[in-house]
């Protein structure tokens, strides 16, 4: 008898043994011992089926990865000829002498992990990258440690738009990084500025605008009608206070150098700016090559967390906001969340002008490791009857963005790389915009 723990191949003489082609080729070949190879071969199936099952499983996952099938049996997306992928971050650049870095590394690495799943082109920050206070040189040390051993060197360029806590210190240093950083990784050619992208197999791009909120909001002839938010966004960033500088800095700066800051860092009035914007906007809505225009600054227009919604910023940008259904997307931060919001254009748009205007979005990306905000404060909804809550999440994270033929798909992580929400704007080329 056979036994199953320890089976033993038959024995024959020379001239009868099998060569072990298969096991078809056995049973054909040993007739006269027929029953003792099926028993020895039906032992051998027992042994090794669990085994090869798992190959066979093994086989099929290997298959339905390489193929970019999610287990719903929906194509996922991923970086092809078809799409171009970016990420936007926020709000990251904690200072290792105040708090731990951990979930700032956290985001980071979540960060590699889906820049490495759809093959993102670029990075997005939507300002504070130095807290508490900015820095004061390009060769400050904290660009090694607080950002470039921190984010992997895949994860590049990064375009950048200044944040409140940035204009505490040098702007001016930030961008002279730039001409530092190694291959072009910081892109900060001026405070505020506009980029073109090219669009998968296509000759047409869609264009991203980065504003300088700073002086929007506080660097203005309307300064004294500013209210208490407004007011206090002003005081945080330091805006006609430089002896706040000296207090921060202590000797490493003098009166004379804080002065010398501050005045390139708010040397670009809110009227001048507007101004420039307009006429990208403009230019825009009639190049039928650019598709549709993203915005990027630090302010939000309106959130739930303490940062709120900032009464004349809004006055001041909302008209050319609503000037071309070519805009579909603002992205921010400055509150400490992950924020979306759907804005009806139509609503309180003048009368009597004969133009349809479509919703807008506004995507917020404010938790890349400096902290969460508790987000308390009323709902957007209460105090605006023209803007609609899509997501909110308290969580640390960042935003992935992948712009494909058709539409727009924005997705939201968790600083482990979960997928927390995802939202799809569709965008034509006849200018017509319908939502998803």
């Amino acid at each position: 008898m056979i036994r199953s723990s320890s089976p033993s191949f038959p024995r024959t003489r020379r001239a009868d043994r099998i060569p072990t082609y298969s096991y078809g080729l056995i049973y054909n070949k040993l007739s006269t011992q027929g029953n003792v190879y099926r028993t020895w071969i039906s032992v051998q199936f027992q042994r090794f089926k669990l085994p090869l099952l798992f190959v066979c499983l093994l086989a099929l996952l290997l298959y339905v990865s390489s193929h970019s099938l999610s287990f719903d049996g929906n194509p996922q997306l991923s970086e092809s000829h078809n799409s171009i992928s970016f990420l936007v971050i926020g709000d990251w650049g904690a200072n290792p002498q105040e708090q731990s870095i951990a979930n700032q590394t956290s985001v980071a690495r979540a960060m590699l992990s889906i820049h490495q799943r759809y093959s993102t082109r670029f990075v997005i920050s939507v300002g504070d990258h130095f807290y508490p206070d900015g820095l004061l040189s390009k060769n400050d040390p904290r660009w090694i440690s607080a950002f470039e051993q921190i984010y992997d060197t895949s994860l590049a360029p990064w375009y950048i738009a200044m944040g409140n806590h940035d204009v505490r210190g040098s702007v001016q240093a930030q961008i002279e990084y730039s001409e530092l950083s190694q291959k072009l990784r910081w892109n900060a050619p001026s405070t505020y500025y506009a980029k073109d992208f090219q669009l998968p197999q296509s000759n047409d791009v869609f264009r991203i605008i980065f504003l300088d909120t700073n002086n929007l909001l506080c660097n203005h002839e309307e300064y004294d009608k500013l209210d208490e938010l407004e007011s206090y966004e002003c005081d945080e960033m330091y805006y006609k206070h430089p002896e706040k500088i000296i207090e921060k800095f202590g000797n490493e700066i003098s009166m004379e150098r804080a002065l010398e800051i501050q005045a390139y860092n708010f040397r670009i009035g809110r009227k001048e700016q507007l101004h420039w914007l307009q006429e990208q906007v403009v230019d825009a809505e009639r190049n039928e090559q650019i598709q549709f225009v993203l915005m990027v600054g630090h302010h939000a227009l309106f959130s739930q967390g303490p940062h709120k919604i900032p009464k004349l910023f809004n006055q001041r940008l909302q008209p050319i906001l609503r000037s071309s259904n070519k805009i579909v997307a603002y992205f921010c931060g400055h509150n400490h969340a992950l924020e979306h919001y759907i804005w009806d254009r139509q609503k309180h748009a003048n009368d009597g002008d004969g133009r349809s205007y479509d919703v807008m979005h506004q995507f917020l990306s404010g938790s890349g490791g400096r902290e969460v905000h508790a987000m308390k404060d009323p709902p957007v909804e209460s105090q605006l009857d023209d803007v609609k809550l899509g997501y909110l999440g308290k969580l640390y994270g960042f935003i992935s963005v992948h712009v494909d033929e058709m539409r727009i798909n924005v997705k939201y992580w968790d600083k482990l790389a979960n997928e927390v929400y995802s939202y799809s704007v569709e965008y034509r080329k006849d200018k017509q915009r319908r939502i998803a």
